[in-house]
């Protein structure tokens, strides 16, 4: 597909030839993205797509590790609740990770991993965002509650010394 006009003809109703060589592009740059990208596709699209990748287990596997290591950094900073949700996502990866390793990977195999590997990219980014936005969300509690209590003391020492300036003595 080296001719510009063929990379625009569709390959199916759903998908052009300029964008599936895209996707082919992004599953080499960042699989893990492409996971996510092609589960919205037909499955006949998937297919053809999985079918062009010989180094599938190479680009899943590489997906998988780059998963863990981005989660082990999270999970530093996660409380009980997340480790939990993560450790479920962790045997979910190795589960993986081990149909990777079987010698002959159907087509359909090949299919069900990458489907796995964008449900599970999805839903430990969506996890991590709802993490991150709750402790922004603490955080900014803690700087307000601080700052109200802080405008409390000041108001209560201002008000006192006024009433002592005053000379009332119960201030």
């Amino acid at each position: 597909m080296t001719d510009s006009a063929e990379e625009t003809e569709p390959i199916t109703e759903e998908i052009s030839g300029r964008k599936f060589e895209s996707l082919k592009k992004l599953a080499r740059s960042n699989y893990g993205r492409f996971a996510m990208q092609v589960q919205h596709l037909s499955e006949d699209v998937q297919k053809k797509l999985i079918d062009q990748l010989p180094e599938f287990r190479q680009l899943a596997g590489g997906a998988l590790d780059s998963l863990d290591k981005s989660f082990q950094a999270f999970l530093k900073s996660a409380d009980d609740g997340d480790r939990q949700v993560h450790d479920a996502y962790r045997e979910q990866r190795a589960i993986l990770d081990e149909m990777l390793k079987q010698p002959n990977l159907s087509l359909e195999d090949k299919l069900r991993i990458n489907a796995e590997i964008g449900k599970t990219v999805e839903g430990q980014h969506r996890l991590n965002s709802e993490a991150k936005a709750a402790k922004a969300g603490a955080y900014v509690k803690t700087i307000l509650g601080g700052a109200a209590i802080i405008g409390v003391v000041v108001v209560a020492i201002t008000g006192g010394k006024f009433g002592f300036d005053q000379g009332n003595p119960k201030a």
